[in-house]
């Protein structure tokens, strides 16, 4: 599928009526299959919006995000500051992540697809500003994630993390915090999308 024409990047909209949406993961592979359940809530959300898939390089992606995504790009988390401090880069440490990291390639092929929102997903101990730095790069207003921290300009809206929850849990309450809640949650078994999923 093509994108739209620039002129829809920057129209506002609800969630429940996005045209191009991006879902963004930060973890590793051990909690990458965690992430499907938020997925498929999204795709029965959104039927027939572009789900694009924002995903680390290093991660294997597992069956069932791809079979739910339009489109996954890569991207290549960059290596934790040498402070000692864990859960990936903050705020702080994001000027020279493009440089470092190699994320040109990432951050234009998410510009071109027009999307105005993003969804971070991280697993517990990952931190979303990486992924949502990538995002902000690519022109897209509205990115929200999981963060005990101050959101800064990385993050247009930061939601605390639930304490004591489960990997799938805590993707799922970010989509409730949304407003994709009630009624979708018995309606995880969504249908994949016809066309096939290409990478970037």
């Amino acid at each position: 599928m093509e994108c739209m024409a620039g002129s829809a990047r920057h129209r506002a909209g609800t969630w429940h009526d996005a045209a191009t949406l991006v879902a963004a993961f930060a973890g590793t592979s051990n909690g990458a299959k965690a992430v499907v359940p938020a997925l498929r809530r999204l795709r029965a959300a959104l039927p027939r919006a572009k789900l694009l898939l924002l995903w680390p390089a290093e991660v294997e992606p597992p069956p069932g995000a791809c079979t739910l995504a339009d489109r996954r790009i890569d991207y290549r988390s960059p290596e934790p500051p040498r402070s000692g401090r864990t859960g990936g880069p903050r705020e702080g440490d994001l000027s020279d992540l493009t440089a470092a990291s190699g994320l040109d390639a990432a951050i234009a092929a998410l510009a071109a697809h027009s999307a105005y929102q993003a969804i971070v997903f991280t697993e517990s101990g990952a931190a979303p500003y990486a992924a949502a730095y990538v995002c902000y790069l690519a022109g897209i207003p509205e990115r929200v994630g999981l963060t005990a921290e101050f959101g800064g300009a990385v993050l247009s809206r930061a939601v605390p993390p639930p304490a004591g929850t489960a990997e799938h849990e805590r993707h799922l309450f970010l989509l409730d915090a949304l407003g994709f809640g009630g009624a979708l949650h018995g309606r995880l078994d969504a249908p994949a999308p016809t066309a096939a999923l290409g990478s970037s």
